[in-house]
């Protein structure tokens, strides 16, 4: 379908690789395959190349799995960790070397919190805003102002623990926000809106749940907002379901230039 035109979006965390197969062109995106793949432990941790040699074998073999030639890359990194910018040029010198390496066109590397943002929000959503994104063991809690990130952390509490251990610490994160000051001795900007992305979708009731804990509105994000136009869904069903594309966030993120 995508001949030698397909590119892959992928985001790649220390457990796995979340791909998006895409193709555009002058009119349109198409989406092709998507899936998971986990990554043996110990290659990355913390967004960073553990074991350049094994993440080449793992890679080579993901590689010759889907036929990949091209290829787009979201990373995590949280943004309190120590020398957070030099840590991030190391990590992007780390994938550019794998994929050159590799033989694979890498097209961008970006920070997986601008993926998501991309997607989550409309261009009017001005404003300091909160993404949470839940995975299976930790969930993402980004804050984030006019395209810019404000902070970003993980917190050791995923959708594999009780619902309402992850809705008081989110609630602890979100009070601490409105009553700390940020590095300049300033009051922190007022939150407007709280996205929700990852498996969360899937729980029935969690959202309402999470709002009432929190004495904020909270939507679940839709992602195709950005890519497809609104009359695309009066003809035809993305081929994503629709709780699997809030997992596959970032990934999405990456189709947007």
């Amino acid at each position: 379908m995508f001949g030698n035109n397909k590119i892959f979006a992928l985001e790649i965390s220390d457990e796995s690789i979340k791909f998006v197969q895409y193709f555009k062109d002058e009119e349109e995106i198409s989406i092709g395959k998507y899936g998971e793949k986990n990554i043996p432990v110990g290659l990355i941790e913390q967004g960073e190349i553990f074991d350049m040699y094994a993440c080449r074998d793992f890679f080579k073999s993901f590689k010759k799995e889907f036929k990949i030639k091209k290829a787009k890359i979201a990373v995590h990194i949280e943004t309190d960790v120590e020398n957070f910018q030099e840590k991030k040029e190391k990590i992007a010198k780390e994938y550019l070397y794998l994929f050159k390496y590799l033989d694979i066109d890498l097209l961008s590397i970006e920070l997986k919190v601008h993926s998501l943002m991309k997607v989550v929000f409309k261009k009017d959503d001005i404003g300091a805003n909160m993404i949470l994104d839940f995975g299976d063991k930790k969930t993402g809690i980004h804050f984030v102002q006019n395209g810019e990130i404000l902070s970003t952390q993980d917190i050791p509490f995923g959708l594999f623990q009780e619902i309402h251990n992850i809705a008081d610490e989110i609630n602890r994160h979100f009070v601490y926000w409105h009553t700390s000051k940020d590095e300049y001795n300033k009051p922190r900007p007022k939150i407007q809106k709280i996205v929700l992305v990852g498996g969360a979708g899937d729980i029935t009731g969690f959202k309402e749940y999470l709002s009432t804990k929190m004495h904020q509105d909270i939507e679940i994000a839709n992602v195709w907002q950005n890519i497809f136009p609104n009359e695309y869904f009066n003809t035809r069903i993305p081929e994503i379901p629709f709780e699997e594309s809030l997992k596959y966030a970032p990934s999405i993120g990456l189709i947007l230039e």
